[in-house]
């Protein structure tokens, strides 16, 4: 399985929005495109960079990870709030194109760069 950029950003804009007042159930969060299984994991790589906090529903049997979101964190706020703009996502993925995958601090600085240019405080 891999991590997918995309869906990290659904996710954390999907529990931004339904996640308010209670924890969200991994199997309750349906993105259209991706598996539970897919979902699952991005969950879990999310908590993993501290971006969202999530409750442990694994059982020894499980095939995927499982688990109740209960919040985003300030981290998954900033990173969220960088990538939240459509336009901004857009020339992100744009400029990222030529290189593929890249890490999050990576991701992160293109999208503050691109914001800056739209509102022409220099980057773009």
């Amino acid at each position: 399985m891999k991590r997918d950029m995309e869906l990290i950003r659904k996710l954390l804009l999907y529990v931004e929005e339904h996640g308010k007042y209670t924890g969200l159930r991994d199997n309750d969060i349906v993105i259209d495109g991706y598996t539970p299984e897919q979902i699952g994991y991005n969950l879990w790589l999310l908590h993993d960079g501290r971006y969202i906090g999530i409750i442990d529903l694994r059982c020894d049997h499980d095939t995927y990870y499982r688990c109740i979101v209960t919040n985003i964190t300030w981290d998954g706020h900033e990173l969220l709030d960088t990538i939240r703009d459509d336009g901004v996502w857009k020339k992100t993925k744009e400029r990222l194109a030529p290189v593929g995958s890249v890490g999050i601090e990576v991701l992160k600085a293109v999208a503050v760069s691109v914001a800056k240019g739209m509102l022409g405080l220099g980057g773009g």
